[in-house]
């Protein structure tokens, strides 16, 4: 609990009345104890929520009617379990609940927009930012695309559908997926955000958006404006830039991957003697931090846009596949391979041999990489989309079997990316697994499992929690990176590997049965109905193959070496040609 006398220093501070005097007895508070930092923070978002709510109740223009808040909707995590959203730390949870049920309570919000000429004129000289436009500079803001998103319904007060406006008086809480809004000004300049879950994130009336947990990457182009964005620790103001911020309970990344962008802490963290503007040109990162005795450190280093949603995050990754791959693949005789280098009306063919040729399933696209190979891309729409064998395996893998895939996620989640199931070509009853490769998320999971993979067989094929076999890895997968997979089932044994590496093993002595479909790209094979979705990969999957026996750890190995000499052959080529 903050003091009474404490909590009217504060207000006095946060709505501009606080002398010289104020501000030297809140540094003293938080100088006294660490935790103290923790409850401020914590009265600058509820204080800058209310003040927002009475600016929308007291303006010009009504906001529109408030809504009975919807029930969260929650995650489906394995088989017949459901989750609601977990994942944060404890103290993140603290310091947000009672944020949020304000928040939620008096239906406040946020307009994406542009930083006030009196607040941020004065910084600019440090990296030479133009002069902003007038505080009134109208703005359209929308959600213009998602991927597979989880909402916090009963916290978010913005439409979630695509195409959707958002208006002062709304927020969004995003708990796993990629999110974008654009923010339009009338002369036709686009500001581009990528919000990655789990996200919470509100706007100000004064245009400001105020980021309170999670990633945001934003690209900023504009000669007459600036951008800025609220943090618990400070104001990120920048122009004509691509960055990208991270905040956590007392911490805030900011990573600048082009132009430059100006770190200004909250005054009541700033040093009398020091510049309280940090700047931070392209290609370099600063983490702030607030320390024990109630003041704030500062941490440069290297700008690493691999750790965001970016454009170039997701194109940084490629994938090589040599003839030497294709050829070593084939000669280790897969009972199905699948390159997706071929697409025949709605088919995608097995190169091993006539059967088991995969029906495509919903919205599913390719993607062709400098080598010529290609990749299967999944949850790039919201309808479901998956791919499901015509045919259904025989008695072949009841003494063992292999599956080994390249896989590249787009962000942490809870995504089924290889299965084994019984049941018709599309049904929408949730399908019996007999086997299962499946990514674990950061929004579902708990935090010994975080990004982990997860392994499953089961003999008979079933829903059931308790029946089965399952083993995680225990070592986590990267986003936004091809990476190779393997799961190896012998006669009594089961194996996990990543990157050629085993990072997971359990008994299990049972067979696997026959009569079972191929299904990749997501939990079910439903396109619609109450199971279409479930648990959908989001990001890419490559030379798929399927063997009727345990390969070894030296074949995995091999494979996974020919495609890391390729790709180290191509960089060779492109450096000497740069």
């Amino acid at each position: 609990m903050v003091p009474e006398r404490i909590m009217e220093l504060i207000d006095r501070y946060l709505d501009g009345d606080g002398d010289a005097d104020v501000v030297s007895r809140l540094k003293a508070w938080l100088e006294a104890d660490q935790a103290n930092v923790q409850l401020f923070a914590q009265q600058v978002f509820l204080h800058q929520q209310l003040r927002e709510f009475l600016v929308v109740e007291n303006s010009a223009v009504a906001p529109s009617e408030p809504s009975t808040p919807a029930t969260s909707k929650p995650i489906v995590f394995s088989d017949d379990r459901q989750f609601g959203a977990g994942g944060f730390g404890s103290r993140t949870l603290f310091l947000l609940s009672v944020m949020l049920v304000v928040a939620a309570a008096a239906g406040v919000a946020f307009q994406i927009g542009r930083s006030t000429a009196a607040r941020v004129t004065a910084k600019q000289d440090s990296i030479g930012l133009q002069p902003v436009v007038s505080d009134n500079t109208p703005l359209v803001t929308r959600l213009v695309r998602v991927t597979n998103c989880h909402w916090d319904s009963s916290r978010t007060t913005a439409e979630l559908s695509r195409g959707s406006e958002l208006r002062p008086g709304q927020s969004l809480h995003l708990l796993e997926g990629v999110a974008e809004i654009n923010s339009t000004l009338p002369d036709g300049t686009v500001e581009q955000f990528q919000l990655e879950g789990p996200l919470g994130l509100m706007m100000t009336s004064q245009h400001v958006p105020a980021l309170l947990y999670g990633k945001l990457s934003a690209t900023i182009q504009s000669d007459q404006d600036l951008f800025a964005l609220d943090t618990p620790l400070g104001r990120i103001i920048s122009q004509d830039a691509s960055i990208g911020v991270s905040v956590n309970t007392n911490e805030v990344e900011l990573h600048v991957f082009s132009g430059d962008a100006i770190f200004e802490p909250l005054e009541v963290f700033r040093h009398s003697e020091a510049d309280p503007r940090s700047a931070v040109h392209a290609g370099s990162s600063l983490r702030i931090s607030s320390t024990s005795d109630g003041k704030i450190s500062a941490a440069g280093g290297a700008a690493k846009e691999n750790e965001f949603v970016t454009a170039g995050s997701m194109a940084a990754s490629q994938l090589s596949i040599s003839p030497a791959y294709v050829a070593a693949v084939k000669g280790a005789r897969p009972i199905a391979y699948w390159r997706f280098d071929r697409v025949e009306e709605g088919i995608v063919p097995n190169e091993m041999s006539d059967q088991l040729a995969l029906r495509i399933c919903g919205p599913v696209r390719w993607r062709t990489y400098p080598g010529g190979n290609r990749s299967a891309e999944f949850g790039y729409a919201m309808e479901a989309g998956c791919l499901v064998s015509e045919e259904t395996i025989g008695p072949v893998l009841d003494a063992g079997f292999t599956v080994e895939l390249w896989a590249k996620p787009s962000y942490v989640q809870a995504a089924a990316m290889f299965s084994l199931y019984r049941g018709g070509l599309e049904t929408s009853e949730a399908a019996p697994q007999g086997m299962l490769i499946e990514l674990l998320g950061q929004a579902t999971d708990a935090g010994s499992m975080l990004r982990r993979v997860r392994f499953l067989h089961r003999d008979p094929p079933g829903r059931d929690v308790r029946t089965g076999v399952t083993c995680y890895s225990g070592v986590t997968y990267t986003p936004r990176k091809w990476q190779h997979f393997a799961a190896v089932k012998s006669s009594d044994s089961m194996k996990l590997y990543l990157d050629g590496k085993q990072v997971a093993d359990a008994e299990d002595d049972t067979s696997t049965p026959p009569n079972l479909r191929i299904l990749m790209g997501q939990l079910y094979p439903s396109t619609s109905g109450p199971n279409a979705g479930i648990r959908p990969l989001v990001g890419e999957l490559a030379e798929v193959a399927l063997y009727d026996r345990p390969l070894s750890a030296t074949e995995l190995s091999q494979h996974v070496k020919l495609v890391r000499e390729s790709r180290a052959r191509e960089d060779a080529v492109a450096q000497r040609t740069y």
